[in-house]
């Protein structure tokens, strides 16, 4: 799911080739001859593994012309590398022959391949800055008074945040922020401008608050020290962090809902370092008591009294300019500059009487060519800002209780915000100035206006940051579409989809029942489920035995994975042979019989604890990257519970997993198993808003949050509401509709992101799609960039597919219709322009299988598109190897189908186009038949106490029929929905054409 943009040429690099003069078990030495002319280089060496705690080669010191270089301590872990990081450090070539030694640690066989190094060219020398001294006078700027009375909470229901969860920072450290990332304690990156194309840089954009020398506390690369002994407190809004460093107690506190980051040091001193990886600042405002604004070069500022509580370093001499503003709790004292003796360039500030500094940047997102010191428009925008967050800073907000409340009739959730705040207090007696702001992914989801909220001109990794004065904001979403459509068997054609869906059905049968239900081909719960799900949502187009014996299997298979404590056996695959290979049936039954396949015996339900706040949930998914890596040997449950580091995909397991349970009650019409073990699914389901993240409005691809957002995880939404609509859960019901409107606003906000917001930022003409959101928390291939890679479509490759990935949920591009639509209908041009350019797919690119896939469900359930462009868009489909026949993904041997499944799904929804209804939801309701006859739709069944049935329909019916009387419904806004007290023969009849 991650991509690597970097805009920087590595190209230009000249690679080291070593020699190994010798090594052992724990240590080796290597050796190369460079010729080369006299000058300084940046010796760059790779540090290729992010755990730092795992035993693999590493490269500790350099020895140059027989000289030690003291590597480990003078390096630089700043500089980037295609997938990982790099130390790196100028060195001093003489001319001619020089001979490089490097020592290390831990060799094993890929030793030169995990010891790469190259020469770059070193930080161009600057010359010093032409004196400045201006004085311009102070802006005036508003009061602020909080907006509004305190809400009244009458009907609300507490929300996320009422409770201490962790959000994106659990289990590890560094952490992610609005428009900075802190990969170790002290340390702030902007690892998103690597994919600026106007970035050429071999390092990320960084600077330090730690002191000089420090060691670096983190869980991974570029740390040197973990993060034991550390004091940690989090909640899903802000995050404190502090650890002893060498006597001085040092520590960070950040908020998702605040550019700030709040450094404080018990020894009253403050360090601004790494500034030559900031950018060269030159120049210095300075508020004065007089009430106006000095712009001096930082070498000419002689005193630094100032008359209010910041200081605006601005000025690098080339791009990125990214104006660094420091907000103080007490008046500085004996400012030192320190510059590169090499280079001239800034490289720290430090500052006496300083316990406590505050650092941001005001302009966010937002990226400069060079400023001039003279530049009037930027110095008033810039006065503007320091004014507004020097004291926005002060009340830095810490928590956020959400409380919610829904609407049926208009079907959205209202949402209120109330914020917490460290309050601090200046010697300048600056007011605080607190500041509610909305979650920034709103802003751009195309759901919620935002124009109409307070603008903090704060560009951010997700979205603007907007809200208002005071510690109070609300907002309204609407609610996500959770109904999949099921359509009637049509008199006439859809004997046709029958026959289709028959053919190739006793194959699929045979081989997917050939293994026990006590084998599961994927760590999942819902894999023991999958071989029948999908191709039971055809249920009504199968013969009468096929659909029992999947109601019986669904049911009998339901059992096992709504059993808390049920185990399987797992035969541990290699995940990359099969991604590679795409086996076919003989094949694969092949490879799961062989000999030495070794075999774990695993449970389908797993608690974790996340170490900082012990929030606990369970988890139904072992991504298969944690038996890859070793980081789970034998699958016990202690040894999942135990492990401290965060695991990925747990809501790509419960999305699937919810689907398939759901799937599984409605074929069989029975949900009492759901209903025994709704404590379980439950629990299971409180992961989303345990691990929910403030600012992207929803749960991340890891228990660290990383990225948003997997696309499987979207039918845990849907089904988590039905499921409780259907065992009379109204509770949950509520919840599940304010946690899944959320959910959409994240997705539709991915959806939008890069043609509504990111191209502006990064001065590029519109792409589509932006595939996903990043905290950015560790400068390793997980950033925000351009995609280098688009054609003139500028239709991202993968975009479309991680929309839903596995799921390919047609609720999701339902949802993208209703409250996208011209952003949808671009989408599926450039989708079908894209496939007809490069139309042929081998069978195992699964994401350009996929994205076909999607195109077609699109069509399918599209009124817009005709059948005949459907069955054209099939067919030329089916002549390049793009459509989806006897595989959904990997050849595991529940992702097996009936070879016409995908296809007689397709023209099953577009058959819908010709009569206006369908099925969508049913409780307590085996449905034996459902066709459409004689402008009627007829369907028999069998029906229990508390049955209920819901249709879409595209027009008003004029009778309804219950064993030949009439019956009453209720027919709302295109839902008609009937609560049958007896089981029998309903016809629904509709007079005339449906209507568009």
């Amino acid at each position: 799911m991650l991509d690597e943009v970097y805009y920087y040429d590595f190209s230009r690099e000249q690679p080291i080739d070593w020699e190994v003069l010798s090594r052992d078990e724990n240590k080796f030495r290597v050796k190369a001859e460079i010729q080369h002319d006299a000058g300084k280089k940046l010796l760059l060496a790779e540090e290729r593994i992010r755990d730092f705690t795992l035993k693999l080669p590493r490269i500790r010191e350099f020895i140059l012309n027989g000289e030690r270089l003291d590597f480990g301590k003078r390096a630089s872990s700043a500089y980037i590398g295609k997938g990982f990081i790099r130390r790196g450090m100028e060195i001093e070539l003489k001319q001619g022959l020089n001979t490089l030694e490097a020592e290390g640690e831990y060799p094993n066989d890929d030793l030169l391949a995990l010891i790469k190094t190259t020469l770059a060219e070193p930080l161009s020398p600057v010359r010093e800055s032409e004196p400045v001294h201006t004085v311009i006078p102070c802006p005036d700027y508003p009061e602020y008074a909080p907006e509004g009375n305190e809400p009244d909470l009458t009907g609300y229901t507490p929300g996320i945040g009422c409770r201490e969860t962790p959000g994106r920072f659990g289990f590890a450290k560094g952490s992610g922020f609005l428009d900075y990332g802190m990969p170790v304690l002290g340390s702030f990156d902007k690892m998103y401008l690597c994919g600026h194309p106007e970035y050429h840089k071999p390092f990320r954009w960084s600077y330090s608050t730690l002191p000089k020398g420090a060691p670096r506390h983190g869980s991974w690369r570029p740390a040197d020290h973990g993060i034991e002994g550390d004091t940690i407190r989090i909640n899903h809004l802000s995050c404190f962090w502090c650890a002893d460093l060498d006597g001085i107690e040092f520590s960070c506190t950040g908020s998702l809902a605040s550019p700030g980051v709040i450094t404080e040091r018990s020894d009253g001193r403050m360090r601004i370092g790494d500034l030559e990886f900031a950018g060269n600042y030159q120049y210095m405002m300075i508020p004065r008591k007089d009430g106006t604004l000095e712009i001096s070069t930082l070498k000419d500022v002689r005193a630094l009294t100032m008359g209010k509580n910041f200081l605006l370093l601005f000025g690098c001499t080339e791009f990125p300019d990214l104006p660094l503003l420091l907000v103080f709790q007490k008046q500085p004292r004996n400012m030192r500059l320190e510059f590169r003796p090499d280079s001239g360039r800034l490289s720290a500030i430090e500052f006496e009487n300083c316990p406590l500094l505050i650092s941001a940047t005001p302009f966010g997102f937002e990226s400069f060519k060079p400023i001039r010191p003279d530049d009037a428009d930027f110095l008033r925008k810039a006065a503007e800002r320091c004014l507004f967050w020097s004291r926005a800073l002060l009340a830095f907000p810490v928590r956020c209780e959400e409380y919610f409340r829904n609407d049926l009739e208009r079907k959205h959730a209202s949402i209120i915000q109330k914020f917490r705040y460290r309050v601090i207090r200046d010697e300048w007696n600056t007011v605080p100035l607190e500041l509610a702001p909305l979650p920034p992914v709103l802003s751009i989801s195309g759901l919620y206006d935002t124009q109409k909220e307070m603008d903090f001109h704060f560009p951010t990794k997700h979205g603007h940051l907007t809200g208002r004065i005071g510690n109070t904001s609300s907002y309204v979403l609407p609610w996500m579409p959770t109904a999949r459509k099921f359509p009637l068997c049509s008199e006439g054609r859809g004997s046709e989809w029958k026959a289709l869906l028959k053919k190739g059905f006793r194959s699929y049968f045979d081989f997917v029942t050939s293994f026990p239900e006590s084998t599961q081909s994927y760590p999942y719960a819902g894999a023991v489920l999958e071989p029948f799900a999908w191709t039971a949502t055809l249920f009504n187009f199968l013969d009468d035995a096929d659909r029992e014996k999947l109601s019986e299997l669904l049911q009998q298979r339901l059992r096992i994975v709504c059993d808390p404590e049920s185990r399987y056996k797992y035969p541990v695959i290699d995940w990359g042979y099969m991604m590679k290979t795409m086996p076919d049936d003989q094949d694969v039954l092949a490879y799961y019989r062989r000999p030495e396949m070794n075999h774990l015996v695993l449970w389908n339900w797993y608690e974790r604890v996340e170490p900082f706040t012990k929030t606990s949930y369970r988890i139904c998914y072992l991504n298969v990257n944690n038996f890859t890596w070793k980081r789970i040997s034998e699958g016990s449950r202690e040894e999942v519970r135990s492990l401290n580091q965060p695991m990925i995909e747990n809501d790509w397991g419960l999305g699937l997993t919810f689907y398939y349970v759901y799937l599984a009650c409605l074929i069989s019409g029975d949900f009492s198993t759901v209903r025994k073990s709704w404590s379980l699914l439950n629990d299971a389901f409180s992961y989303f808003s345990k691990m929910h993240d403030w600012a992207c409005m929803g749960t991340g691809y890891s228990e660290n949050g990383i990225l948003w957002v997997e696309g499987a995880n979207y039918g845990a939404f849907t089904s988590y509401i039905n499921l409780a609509e259907a065992i009379g859960d109204r509770t949950s019901w509520e919840y599940g509709q304010y946690l899944a409107a959320k959910q959409q606003a994240l997705r539709h906000g991915i959806f939008r992101g890069a043609q509504h917001y990111f191209c502006k930022l990064y001065g590029v003409e519109p792409w589509h799609i932006l595939k996903i959101m990043e905290d950015e928390a560790s400068p390793y291939p997980q950033h925000m960039g351009v995609p280098d890679i688009m054609d003139d479509l500028r239709l991202r490759p993968g975009g479309a597919y991680n929309l839903t990935t596995e799921g390919l949920y047609p609720e999701l591009f339902a949802g993208l219709k209703e409250f996208q639509k011209e952003d949808y209908e671009i989408l599926l041009k450039k989708l079908k322009e894209s496939i007809r350019r490069k139309p042929d797919c081998a069978k195992t690119d699964w994401t350009r299988i996929q994205e076909a896939a999607s195109l077609l469900i699109c069509m399918a359930l599209d009124p817009d598109f005709s059948s005949e462009e459907l069955r054209d868009e099939i067919d030329f489909l089916r002549r390049h190897g793009r459509l989806i026949t006897k595989w959904r993904g990997i050849h595991i041997f529940s992702r097996r189908l009936p070879e016409n499944y995908f296809e007689a799904q397709l023209l099953a929804w577009d058959d819908m186009k010709h009569h206006p209804i369908w099925l969508e939801y049913w409780q307590n309701v085996k449905i034996l038949s459902a066709e459409w006859r004689d402008h009627a739709a007829e369907l028999v069944f069998e029906a229990k106490t508390g049955a209920k049935i819901r249709f879409g329909c595209r027009m008003r019916p004029v009778q309804l029929l219950l064993n030949g009387a009439e019956t009453a419904g209720k027919f709302d806004a295109g839902i008609l929905e009937l609560e049958p007290e007896t089981s029998g023969n309903l016809r629904i009849i509709f007079d005339g054409k449906p209507e568009k």
